[in-house]
């Protein structure tokens, strides 16, 4: 009996650290039963993703973007010039430990994403890279711009070289959603900035965080009052982008994000 039990629980304990279950084409999640277990199970990435950044001095890693190979003659007043066409202000400017390095703080998150976007951009004659640097809150990254000339599996592989795949979801034509393996979580930085501009038989890539909350992820983030407010704020986002919001939408958000919606 007691080794019956003993085993029991050496299996229960082995199901609650497995991860990115799956079961044809959904996703399986065995819960823990308290909210210790759950911590034990999933670590959230720091948001500053990259320990040598200066992150005493960066307060706001969700508005801020990092711009590489600079020169001695460019100057802040440049930048805010070449990074006009983001739409909004920028808060903070400084430089990294080397001067080739400077950080933008953006005063809003559309912002920063609409300069991440463009990847780059050219200043007195100079292609500068713009890079995140927060690490996103899901380990779905949400490609688009691929081009037809890409099969799946010449996409899927492509994506692998970057990163464990656990699938890929089809968004619309032109856009997929890559679900990387937990494990990946702290490396989806790195994976982001790599996919985001590359360029695939004259099509250059757009790579960001998807607006889908992996089972786990979802969990260990509805945990934490900081981290909860980012996934409200993506909910919020997504129903005033929704055109059409039908009646079981409204139903669903009232009934279960009346209080925080």
């Amino acid at each position: 009996m007691l080794a019956c039990i003993l085993r029991q629980g050496m299996d229960l304990q082995r199901a609650l650290r497995k991860t990115d279950l799956v079961i044809g084409n959904a996703d399986v999640v065995v819960e823990a039963t308290s909210l210790e277990d759950v911590l034990n199970k999933v670590s959230i990435p720091n948001v500053i993703g990259d320990s040598e950044l200066p992150v005493a001095l960066i307060k706001n890693p969700t508005r801020t973007v990092m711009i590489k190979h600079l020169t001695h003659d460019i100057s802040s007043h440049h930048l805010k010039g070449a990074l006009a066409f983001c739409g909004s202000g920028i808060s903070r400017f400084f430089l990294g430990s080397s001067s080739s390095v400077a950080f933008v703080e953006f005063e809003t998150e559309d912002a920063k994403e609409t300069a991440i976007a463009a990847c780059s951009i050219n200043v007195e004659g100079k292609q500068l890279s713009i890079l995140r640097i927060d690490v996103p809150r899901t380990t779905v990254i949400r490609i688009s711009n691929i081009g037809e000339t890409v099969s799946k599996k010449r996409f899927k592989s492509i994506c692998k070289s970057h990163g464990q795949v656990k699938h890929m979801k089809g968004r619309g034509r032109d856009i997929v959603d890559v679900h990387f393996m937990l494990a990946e979580w702290p490396n989806m930085l790195t994976i982001l900035n790599s996919l985001n501009g590359m360029e695939v038989d004259g099509n250059r890539w757009l790579a960001r965080p998807a607006p889908v909350f992996p089972p786990e992820v979802l969990q260990v983030l509805w945990s934490r009052p900081d981290e909860r407010i980012h996934v409200i704020s993506v909910l919020r986002r997504l129903l005033q982008n929704t055109e059409l919001i039908s009646p079981e939408i409204t139903f669903l958000a009232n009934k279960y994000y009346k209080d925080v919606l």
